[in-house]
């Protein structure tokens, strides 16, 4: 594909979303409904066999374990709807700026700042079936702290501006076992739920450079 960044229609609309919490809600609500039936099946277990059954319990408590991360997420979600990145122009080319605004609708005073970190990773998965697992390397980074956000008559809106050096990896997702992806993410710590986002940046260039 001659313009692989217009491949995904977040994108091409310059407006990539975070939705990594869109789905919390029905999370919550399928695992509650498993733990209920892996505590049912636990007990059952218990009963019959006593404490050479105690393994059992690992399950409903691996159940646990993710319904709390779910709710976590749909608090989120309540809290601050789908942040979405606002890029002035795409592709993000490597010696460019990736440049643009972090919008959400939640009124965002956090008194530490926000943290934005902007990185290319390298993931490489090794093994298979059990022995399955992800290795990630870092090739660039650089952070960068702000004091506040920008009002805006719908919302707030964060400027970030990063500097790619030229040398920078493209983006190459054509082998799913074997990828180079950009991040950009921002964290503020505030009272109840943190704000958290993270968003697939498209670096690549035009001229139809592919790394490897």
């Amino acid at each position: 594909m001659t313009a692989p960044w217009l491949a995904r229609k977040d994108w091409a609309e310059r407006r990539v979303r975070d939705e990594r919490y869109k789905l919390a809600g029905c999370m919550v609500r399928g695992g509650l409904l498993l733990f209920v039936g892996s505590c049912g099946f636990a007990w059952v277990f218990l009963k019959d066999g006593g404490a050479d059954n105690l393994p059992v319990l690992l399950f409903p408590t691996f159940v646990a374990l993710l319904v709390g991360a779910a709710l976590y997420g749909r608090r989120h979600q309540e809290k601050f709807g789908t942040p979405i990145l606002e890029l002035e122009s795409v592709p993000v080319v490597p010696g460019g700026m990736l440049a643009g605004y972090v919008r959400s609708t939640a009124d965002l005073a956090p008194p530490e700042g926000f943290v934005i970190r902007l990185r290319c990773l390298h993931k490489r998965e090794t093994g298979s079936g059990k022995n399955k697992r992800t290795d990630t390397t870092t090739l660039w980074e650089q952070e960068m702290t702000l004091p506040a956000a920008t009002e805006r008559p719908d919302g707030l809106a964060l400027p970030v501006a990063f500097a790619l050096p030229h040398d920078a990896r493209e983006t190459d997702e054509r082998n799913s076992a074997n990828k180079v992806v950009w991040e950009l993410s921002v964290k503020a710590t505030l009272p109840g739920v943190d704000f958290s986002a993270v968003f697939d940046i498209p670096v690549f260039e035009p001229g139809g450079r592919r790394d490897g």
